[in-house]
């Protein structure tokens, strides 16, 4: 009967204890300005709503209100941590929609959207590709970590299913030359492919899936190596700021850079009007989100100019993963016309005139190119 009694008093002190804690970060909430953006997360936080008389009627008010206050909540990034850190010593292997793997290694799982969104996306690359029948198209779609290294992941998560939808769309895309990916990152499985951290290839993989391309584009490469450099020993990609799982081991990020000193290149930052002479943003390593080294980050169009003898013209539609891919290709073609479908609003079909494309490459990761319907938007749009 004690003992009842007292497990009866220590729950309601600490029912009290919780309660004291929420009203006294509730009104030090009230006292201090809002912060804007989560560098622990990686994202924007949600700002106090406007209050109106419709807003309170319709519910939307206090849903807002509900955002904010759970974003806003004083020391949250320490909160957010104890309770992973809870988690993580009770088993669990997702955190946030991100699966913790065998070695540290964080992985987002396979979620396409439903096939007649994909099909759309399809249809809408092969009516492009068939309105230049004197263009060259490529497709080169990168697996992501989950489909590359499924001895890695949790028992019950299997991601293979990727590689089949993969293998599906090479046979439907029609007028499109086919850049195998997964050969040569299955070959190399065992390598430093995809950051444990973060959603994203390394530099090495995309080294690896690039002398694939050259391969298959007939590409001479014996006067263009190139050589890594380490430029990061401290980075933490979007799965950790997803899930708030830190490894004790930081990623490090690589540059490769050509051995020969002629090849440079001028890179226009068409919609910023910005120009650069390098393709790596290194100010960006100071930041939460080093990834963006390359090129600065994602960019609605750019215009690179190189120095190379090739007499060619290379349109290429791309996502992030694009971004530590195309210095690779540099000593291979004159111009490089990037666009990122996800923030350009031009006209394409304008663009491939003006800017005389001669070839067509798409360069997507599978998690993206399944889940993003921008790319069939752009496409369709005259």
């Amino acid at each position: 009967m004690k003992d009842t009694k007292s497990h009866f008093f220590f729950n309601i002190l600490m029912a009290i204890s919780f309660a004291a804690i929420l009203v006294i970060a509730s009104l030090a909430s009230l006292f201090r300005a809002d912060t804007v953006f989560s560098d622990t997360e990686n994202r924007n936080l949600a700002q106090r709503p406007s209050w109106s008389l419709d807003a309170y009627l319709d519910g939307s008010f206090m849903k807002d209100y509900n955002s904010y206050a759970n974003d806003q909540f004083i020391a949250r990034d320490s909160w957010v941590k104890l309770k992973t850190d809870a988690e993580l010593a009770l088993g669990r292997k997702e955190l946030n929609h991100v699966y913790k793997g065998s070695d540290g290694s964080l992985f987002e799982p396979f979620q396409p959207l439903p096939a007649k969104s994909r099909n759309q996306t399809v249809r809408a690359m092969n009516e492009f590709a068939a309105a230049y029948p004197d263009v060259k198209f490529q497709m080169l779609l990168i697996p992501n970590a989950a489909a590359i290294l499924p001895e890695k992941l949790p028992a019950h998560l299997s991601d293979q299913n990727q590689l089949k939808m993969m293998k599906k769309t090479s046979q439907e895309l029609k007028g499109y030359t086919w850049i195998d990916a997964v050969a040569p990152l299955q070959k190399q499985h065992d390598k430093y492919l995809y950051y444990r951290s973060d959603h994203h290839w390394t530099s090495m993989a995309a080294h690896y899936v690039f002398e694939e391309f050259a391969k298959q584009n007939k590409l001479d490469t014996k006067n263009h190596s190139f050589e890594p450099y380490l430029i990061s020993r401290n980075f933490y990609g979007t799965l950790a700021s997803r899930s708030s799982y830190y490894s004790k081991d930081p990623d490090e990020i690589y540059m490769y850079v050509t051995n020969n000193n002629e090849d440079k290149s001028t890179i226009a930052y068409v919609e910023e009007q910005q120009k650069s002479a390098t393709f790596y943003d290194q100010e960006k390593l100071k930041t939460k989100d080093q990834y963006a080294v390359f090129f600065g980050g994602n960019h609605p169009l750019m215009e690179i100019n190189t120095t190379s003898a090739v007499d060619k013209t290379l349109l290429i539609f791309k996502d992030s993963y694009a971004n530590c891919f195309i210095p690779f290709l540099t000593p291979y073609y004159s111009r490089i016309v990037v666009v990122d479908p996800r923030y350009y609003a031009g006209d394409i079909h304008q663009l491939m005139k003006d800017q005389g494309i001669q070839e067509v490459l798409f360069l997507y990761n599978a998690n993206t190119f399944y889940q993003d319907t921008s790319l069939d938007v752009l496409l369709r749009s005259k």
